[in-house]
């Protein structure tokens, strides 16, 4: 334990049949809420949503341990306050465990020196104010940014050209709107907020383009979801929202 009693590792453990579940079935097991991945294994935020060819680049210079390729955030009885790293052979290396926040985790996004970034709003009732930023060897406690008291750190997205990350930031209550706030790297003050209007309902996860576009999904009742683009990072233009039968240029 940490001698603040916030963070440690646990000693590394080969892998299981419940860790090889857990991995494999990662988009249908309920203990799994979101994954991260890095290391030419998939994009920098935690849903899949674009070619390996635009994941980040790992500084291996950086590790004197396996590399972490693959990060899950699960929840459940005995997984309330933890994130397990993978190597890319799937063999769990490291679990890391805090002692505070919600229960359950969140989005999960890696940079290109493998700082690992969890919205932590917590699962299923969401209500953690905070993003935690964990960097290798992941042994010292996080860095916080908190979103404020009347919004719920919902999901992160970062560009790995420019180092800007961006924060969904969900309402957290009905008298409160969705926003997405944008900051450099190493900043805790947002460098652009885009609000979106009270009632708005956002999937919690974002993903960037290699352009730095940063992609949303929102709900629009009935099951169904609209797409929504921000271009400009720091520079932040208007939300564009794309129909069914919407192109993108």
């Amino acid at each position: 334990m940490n001698p603040n009693g916030v963070v440690y590792a646990r000693q590394p453990r080969s892998p299981g049949r419940h860790d090889a579940a857990v991995v494999g079935n990662s988009l249908t097991l309920d203990l799994v809420r979101n994954v991260g991945l890095l290391n030419g294994c998939g994009p920098t935020s935690g849903i899949v949503t674009s070619p390996g060819s635009h994941s980040t680049a790992v500084d291996a210079s950086t590790f004197s341990a396996p590399i972490p390729a693959l990060a899950l955030s699960p929840y459940g009885k005995g997984h309330e306050h933890e994130v397990e790293l993978f190597d890319k052979d799937y063999k769990l290396i490291k679990t890391i465990v805090w002692s505070y926040g919600p229960a359950g985790g969140g989005t999960l996004a890696f940079d290109s020196n493998a700082k690992l970034y969890l919205a932590d709003s917590g699962i299923p009732n969401a209500w953690g104010h905070n993003l935690l930023i964990f960097s290798p060897p992941y042994t010292a406690a996080p860095r916080k940014i908190s979103v404020g008291p009347n919004h719920v750190a919902d999901g992160v997205a970062l560009d790995s050209k420019t180092g800007v990350f961006a924060i969904l930031a969900a309402a957290a209550n009905q008298y409160y709107n969705y926003q997405v706030l944008f900051y450099k790297d190493g900043t805790s003050t947002p460098c652009a907020t885009v609000n979106f209007s009270v009632g708005s309902y956002f999937e919690p996860s974002e993903a960037s383009d290699a352009d730095g576009n940063l992609f949303l999904a929102q709900f629009t009742g009935g099951g169904y979801v609209k797409f929504v683009s921000i271009a400009g990072e720091c520079n932040a233009q208007a939300p564009v929202i794309y129909s069914p039968n919407s192109s993108i240029q």
